[in-house]
């Protein structure tokens, strides 16, 4: 009789493990397509996204290494806005690394269909397309893939990431009191 009851106890101990495994799996699932939900896609024309032939031909041996735009546009979500923000997130997985470049969004650049112009300014005008455009054009790239979050859209990638440590020294505090209060008032958080 003891030995049925012991294997009785096991059997519970597993199926309650296997259904706390079954939960935090479908937390996770039910988490993850909130998250990814939120993302939204663009249709670009990959044939005019202004890569040159001859830089083409030249990069195409370091068919590893991958050039994604991303942008930090100042726009609320359906608007195009300019992007403030711009960098070449470069995967090299030869050499299992990643870079992150930073663009001036000032830079003087030739934008396609207009003059020259500074560089952010290529989003408001044809977003994501031509700011491709622009950065290929501009700079002998071949960035075929970009990524655009708005302002509020980084606030929360920050809190996911687990937010930004501030050290501030006791001179600081007085005026980052003033600075923190006015900030909090004018978005109430």
């Amino acid at each position: 009789m003891k030995k049925g009851k012991g294997k009785n106890k096991i059997l519970i101990g597993v199926l309650v493990v296997f259904i706390i495994i079954l939960g935090g799996i479908g937390a996770a699932a039910v988490y993850g397509y909130s998250v990814f939900d939120k993302i939204k896609t663009v249709d670009i024309d990959t044939e005019d996204l202004g890569i040159d032939p001859e830089t083409d031909k030249k990069l195409s041996g370091y068919s590893n290494i991958e050039n994604i735009a991303l942008f930090g546009v100042d726009a609320e979500q359906g608007d195009v806005g300019r992007s403030d923000s711009i960098m070449i997130l470069t995967l090299d997985k030869n050499n299992n690394k990643v870079k992150l470049t930073s663009i001036m969004r000032d830079s003087y650049v030739n934008i396609i269909g207009r003059s020259k112009d500074k560089l952010n300014h290529a989003y408001a005008y044809g977003g994501a397309q031509l700011a491709m455009q622009t950065l290929n054009n501009n700079f002998d790239l071949n960035i075929k893939d970009f990524a655009s979050v708005n302002f509020s859209g980084l606030q929360k990638i920050i809190d996911i990431l687990g937010g930004v440590e501030v050290t501030i020294t006791q001179d600081e505090i007085p005026h980052m009191a003033n600075y923190v209060n006015s900030i909090n008032s004018f978005t109430n958080e």
